[in-house]
Order: C-alpha cells, then sequence, then structure tokens
C-alpha cells in the first residue's frame, strides 16, 4: 500500500512539476499560458498572488534584488496580508472562466505528459527502456555540462578556509541538509518492481539500485560543490540556484540548457513512478489481491499490462492536473 501511494500520488505530483519547468521552457520563446490552464485553481489563485505581491514588493523597494532572502521575506508578508488590493489584483490576473459561477483552473501541461508517459508505457517495456535510457542520457548530459562549465567560475574561497568557514553550522547543519537531501533518494526502490522483465533479477538488480545510488551521490556532491564555489551560500538564490548562478554571469544559454534537463529529469521520474506502480499492481492481481482480469490483463500485441497502465495514467493526469501540490 505504501509503494501504491508513493508512486501513484508521486507521479501526480512530479507532473505538476514538469509542468512548471515547461511554462518556464514557453518563457524563453515568450509563449504565455493562461494562468487558469497552466495550474490547478488554487496553485493558478496563489501564483497571481505571488505575481502581485512581486510588484508590490520591488514597488515598495527598488534596490531589492529578485530571489535574495529580504525580497522573499517582503514578498511572503505582502502575501501573508492578503490586502483587498492584492486580491482584486490576483483574480483579475488569473481571469479564470467560471462554471456555476466557482473559478475553474485546469493545469493542461500536467495532464498531457502523464498521458504521453502513459501511452509509451502502455506500448512496451523495450520502447519505455529505449525512451527512458535517451532521457537520462540528456539530463546527465546536462548535469556533466553545469559541473564543466560551473568549474570555470569557481571561487574556491567560498568553500571557507577552515571548518567553522566551511561548515558554519556545524554537524547539526550538516545533519539537517541531508535529511532534505534524503527525499531525493526516494524512488530507487523502483528498479525493484521491473524484476519480472530482467533476464537475471538476482544478479541485474543490486547492480541497477546500487550503481545508480553511487553515480547519484557523486553528482549530487559534484553539483552542490559547484554552485556552492559559484555563489556564496548566504547569496544563494533559493527559487532557481542553478540557472541564476549562471544568469548573473551572462550565460543565458546556459541557463536555459538547464531548463531542458530538469524537463527531462522529471520526465524520467514519471515514466520510472508509473511504471514501478503497475507493475506492483500486476504483482498484487497475481497473486489474488485484486482482480487478476482486469489488473493483470496482458495486451495481446504489446505484452504489457496495459488496462492497469491506462487506469494508474488517467488517475495520475486527473489528479496532477486539478489538485494542488
Amino acid at each position: 500500500m505504501d509503494l501504491t501511494l508513493e508512486y501513484a500520488m508521486g507521479a501526480s505530483t512530479v507532473s505538476s512539476g514538469w509542468s512548471n519547468h515547461f511554462i518556464e521552457l514557453l518563457d524563453i520563446f515568450h509563449i504565455k499560458m493562461p494562468l487558469w490552464l497552466a495550474y490547478d485553481h488554487w496553485t493558478g489563485l496563489r501564483t497571481a498572488e505571488n505575481v502581485i505581491a512581486r510588484q508590490m514588493a520591488q514597488a515598495s523597494d527598488p534596490s531589492m534584488l529578485p530571489g535574495t532572502q529580504p525580497y522573499l521575506a517582503k514578498v511572503a508578508e505582502i502575501m501573508s496580508a492578503q490586502s483587498p488590493d492584492l486580491l482584486q489584483q490576483a483574480h483579475t490576473l488569473l481571469d479564470a472562466p467560471r462554471i456555476f459561477g466557482v473559478e475553474i483552473g485546469f493545469n493542461l501541461p500536467a495532464f498531457l505528459i502523464a498521458l504521453v508517459i502513459t501511452a509509451i508505457l502502455a506500448i512496451g517495456i523495450k520502447e519505455s527502456a529505449r525512451f527512458n535510457s535517451t532521457i537520462v542520457v540528456i539530463k546527465v548530459a546536462v548535469v556533466l555540462f553545469v559541473i564543466g562549465l560551473g568549474l570555470r567560475y569557481v571561487n574556491f574561497s567560498n568553500w571557507g578556509h577552515d571548518w567553522h568557514s566551511f561548515a558554519p553550522y556545524g554537524f547539526s547543519g550538516i545533519g539537517a541538509g541531508a535529511a532534505y537531501i534524503f527525499f531525493a533518494y526516494i524512488g530507487f526502490d523502483a528498479v525493484s518492481t521491473t524484476a519480472q522483465e530482467a533476464k537475471n533479477p538476482q544478479r541485474d538488480l543490486p547492480i541497477g539500485i546500487i550503481a545508480s545510488l553511487l553515480v547519484c551521490t557523486i553528482l549530487y556532491i559534484l553539483v552542490a560543490g559547484v554552485l556552492t564555489g559559484m555563489v556564496p551560500w548566504q547569496d544563494v538564490n533559493i527559487e532557481a540556484p542553478i540557472a541564476r548562478a549562471f544568469l548573473d554571469r551572462g550565460l543565458v544559454g546556459a541557463s536555459h540548457i538547464i531548463t531542458l534537463g530538469a524537463l527531462a529529469g522529471l520526465t524520467s521520474v514519471m515514466l520510472v513512478m508509473l511504471l514501478g506502480q503497475t507493475r506492483v499492481l500486476y504483482s498484487m492481481a497475481n497473486d489474488g489481491l485484486l482482480p487478476k482480469k482486469f489488473f493483470a490483463a496482458v495486451h495481446p500485441k504489446y505484452r504489457t499490462p496495459w488496462k492497469n497502465t491506462i487506469l494508474v495514467g488517467l488517475l495520475a493526469a486527473i489528479v496532477g492536473s486539478v489538485t494542488p501540490h
């Protein structure tokens, strides 16, 4: 049950995150989506409030730089006040259609990407593996690009000259950071759900899990080192740390590549989560815990559990497009 909730709800949440990066990509090409069609209603309204609050914060003190702690604190203060002027301007900016007098919102990009991933999974495991391998190559290439280019702008003094300046919050700060990073490691267990597709699962699964953990850990450390070398940790932009670090050095093209890498990364995460979910349901059905005729039904041509794949994909698409995350 825990895996079912993790994969299904995780996929819908990731689809919403994918949508945010897709909207950023559209912004690069100066394409604007209506807020009510780019987010669910609650997120769309909150986004509209955030846009207006940022304008108010900038107008109150033009010297504040967007993304810095004082700027974000001012934005949070304005949003928490919920002034009538803020709410009125936010609803005007949202400009959502109404059904029976109620404003609606629908995250169209999140809905469509979930359906696309579902279609890929339904076509076959080999096709899914090829697609995922292509996406993984793209996102790893982007990470290596960030590391390689960022090293040229690293200021080693940012890492400190002794233990206190290197770790100003000591081991407690390191532990708190590790607790946050822990959530990034959720999902590696999804490799185990594909045991039935592996030729030699006793050998392949441990290698796949351990090797992916090692590679990702090394890349995490290198990216964090490059980021804090480029920007002192106190000045790191909270909202878009890596992209902003490159933008501040005039590397606009690099920030666009980073956005593409984020899209690729979230796409592969969605594919793995939905794949894991369908295989868990398939195994449960074969064990008699779910209706076998539906959840264990295998497509005669594609040889995939297509019925439960479509069901899971539709649920993830609907939840990701109409609920806040």
